[in-house]
């Protein structure tokens, strides 16, 4: 079994880390052990429409859209503390429930369309992926 420490910026993204890739890696052989810090939030930007479907405000997906075509990819909406993911849902949403919300939201949009979506996080994902077949990460 190989064992891959996964930093995470907080608890959401260690919930993330845990409902979502731990089970498909573990059958992999890779244990991911989290341990905090990456701005997971902006991930779920990755599908805004599922985004908003998870958490129950389908009228919000205009809005995720519009902050979503302002970046190349989900992964550079992190460009400041106050204009952070999360800080973007909330101001959206203001009954935006850390961790529940980002975790449903997450496996409503799925790993796969994250990877295609997110570069960075896709080669995150292939490297340990590579460690399955002896490659090195």
């Amino acid at each position: 079994m190989i064992r891959v420490h996964v930093i995470c910026e907080g608890h959401t993204e260690e919930m993330f880390v845990n409902e979502l890739l731990v089970t498909p890696f573990y059958s992999k052989g890779i244990m991911l052990l989290p341990a905090k810090i990456y701005e997971f939030e902006a991930l779920l930007f990755s599908h805004p429409q599922a985004l908003a479907e998870a958490i129950q405000q389908p009228g919000l997906a205009d809005s995720f859209t519009q902050i979503r075509q302002q970046f190349a990819t989900p992964e550079e909406i992190n460009d400041s503390p106050q204009t952070a993911p999360g800080k973007r849902i909330e101001k959206l949403y203001n009954a935006y429930d850390k961790p529940v919300h980002p975790v449903l939201a997450a496996r409503e949009i799925g790993l796969e369309t994250i990877c295609r979506e997110c570069p960075l996080f896709n080669e995150w994902v292939t490297r340990l992926e590579a460690l399955v077949n002896g490659g090195v990460a």
